[in-house]
């Protein structure tokens, strides 16, 4: 899967220095949570494992929610049974994202 990014406008040297240092998903919720890309994003998966998927996850800021009826909603939408925790990423202009976090991976299944 290739994933573009197209908030950058930065000349090749900055961009270059940027992508070594985060990776595509950490760049893609930043974009989204600035309100820079996916504007009318309704959903979609990625599929992430290690203790990275985790990471990204904690140095952005969110709200752990434990709310059975979001589970539940991943469990239906996107037929993720692993599925036991959502983080609650906001974008600038208010809207509300969950990402939901299994066994083993961040099942990288963004609802809104």
């Amino acid at each position: 899967m290739t994933v573009v990014f197209p908030l950058f406008h930065l000349p090749l040297v900055a961009m270059e220095h940027v992508l070594c240092m985060m990776n595509p998903y950490e760049l893609f919720l930043k974009s989204w949570m600035a309100c820079k890309s996916h504007l009318s994003l309704e959903s979609f998966e990625i599929n992430v494992s290690g203790p990275e998927a985790m990471e990204v996850i904690m140095d952005l800021p969110h709200e752990e929610t434990a709310d059975q009826n979001v589970v539940e909603t991943f469990k239906k939408k996107f037929n993720k049974p692993q599925v036991q925790v959502g983080f609650d990423i906001k974008r600038n202009d208010g809207k509300v994202a969950t990402v939901g976090y299994g066994n083993s991976a961040l099942v990288g299944n963004f609802g809104f």
